[in-house]
């Protein structure tokens, strides 16, 4: 299966403790959908260069994933669905 890093920004409004059963309820996706999650860092609240969504702070994550396409495209969408994602990015990487 292919690697990926997965990042994504939540709210800062948003506890720890929500942003780890965010983090479980990405899991359940991507373990429903044939992959695993090799490693899951939070990275804290962090600044922001500029405003996105009238947020100047955003919890960050990253996700260490290897999963089939289909359940990274099901775990983007729900993400895309979820008022407290603001923002992520997801990129495949070399072995």
């Amino acid at each position: 299966m292919p690697l990926y890093e997965h990042i994504f920004m939540a709210r800062q409004d948003v506890t720890s403790q929500q942003v780890e059963s965010m983090i479980e309820q990405f899991k359940g996706v991507i373990e429903a959908g044939g992959g695993m999650i090799e490693k899951a860092e939070m990275w804290g609240l962090k600044s922001l260069a500029y405003r996105i969504r009238k947020n100047r702070k955003a919890h960050f994550t990253m996700l260490g994933i290897s999963a089939p396409a289909p359940a990274l495209a099901e775990m983007e969408r729900q993400m895309r669905i979820n008022e407290d994602v603001i923002r992520f990015m997801t990129l495949k990487v070399e072995e």
